[in-house]
């Protein structure tokens, strides 16, 4: 990870023997920005977001106690060392709540101030790396939360929730809407039978990452929830009141889908696609239409569109729900 530092100083002589002393490259740092006052080391910090700041207590304009209060101020987590003169270590150590890593006294001693900032950016990237996986973690654990309320109200087990998902973390479901494909590996039942625990765990898993970045291109919302084994929901986030997508865009998407699964895992699928945005509260008759019309439809295609209400609204809720039943017996 290369880190950016900012140095600032009046004197000229010392600015150039900090850009050229320290060995700035040996340690993956780049020198972003020289300022000769406060004023310009800001403006440059307000542009490159320094990492690691070097600056002289004393400068003209604005000293440097008045330029690392406007950089604490913006909100930069940036390390701060500080140089001073003798008689200005006192006035220095007044900064503290401003901080500070450290104070270097005139004249700099460069190899314990070399020595000093390998620390501080051996710091820095610890600090990153860990902060970057702790981020990772949280973001898998939010999506497993949010796939799990999916899955829930998409399988009619929970009514809508209410807008926290967490305690910190707030989505407003009333307000979301749905592009939703439903994905069906053709006569897994047969296929599965081919195969071990093992392998039809792993197949379900190649299929489900391979879903997961078929999208990926397009740089749009979507969530994978697995309804069962062969079967995928993929849901991309719409808001409710925004227009539907242009038909020719969400066939892209389906088409996309189909062909990332054959040619990825070499498996037959049929995808069914539900036209137009579905609500958050009417995800689960939406599935269900899906479902029945991806495994009942006469129509000769791979990518089978649903239509929003059921062709034969005579045959009884009952026993679409015992076929239901069935299916889901015999997958």
């Amino acid at each position: 990870m290369r880190l950016r530092a900012l140095l600032a100083d009046d004197e000229i002589n010392i600015l150039k023997n900090l850009s050229q002393v320290i060995p700035w490259n040996d340690m993956d740092i780049e020198i972003c920005a020289l300022a000769k006052n406060g004023q310009e080391a800001l403006e440059a910090a307000k542009q490159h977001f320094p990492d690691i700041i070097l600056c002289d207590i004393r400068m003209p304009v604005m000293d440097g106690i008045s330029f690392i209060e406007h950089v604490r101020e913006l909100g930069m987590p940036c390390e701060v060392l500080l140089l001073t003169g003798y008689q200005d270590f006192e006035y220095a150590r007044s900064a503290i709540r401003l901080n500070v890593k450290d104070y270097v006294l005139k004249p700099i001693d460069y190899e314990g101030l070399q020595a000093n900032i390998a620390q501080i950016a051996r710091t820095l990237r610890e600090n990153r790396k860990h902060h970057n996986e702790a981020k990772k973690n949280w973001g898998k654990m939010l999506t497993l939360a949010y796939e799990k309320i999916l899955f829930d109200v998409l399988m009619d087990y929970s009514a809508v929730p209410d807008s926290h998902i967490t305690e910190t973390v707030e989505i407003r479901f009333d307000e979301l809407a749905y592009i939703m494909f439903l994905l069906d590996i053709e006569e897994y039942s047969l296929k599965s039978l081919e195969w071990s625990e093992k392998e039809r765990k792993l197949w379900n898993f190649a299929v489900r990452n391979v879903i997961q970045e078929a999208l990926q291109e397009y740089r749009i919302k979507y969530a994978v929830v697995q309804m069962r084994e062969g079967e995928w929901c993929v849901l991309v986030e719409q808001m409710k009141d925004s227009p539907d997508p242009d038909p020719g865009v969400t066939e892209k998407w389906a088409k996309t889908l189909f062909e990332a699964v054959a040619q990825n895992v070499k498996l037959g699928i049929t995808i069914g696609v539900y036209p137009g945005k579905v609500p958050f509260s009417e995800l689960s008759r939406a599935y269900r239409q899906v479902l029945r019309e991806v495994h009942l439809s006469s129509q000769n295609s791979n990518i089978v569109l649903a239509q929003k209400e059921r062709p034969d609204k005579d045959v009884p809720d009952s026993l679409w729900s015992l076929v239901e039943e069935i299916l889901s017996g015999l997958k």
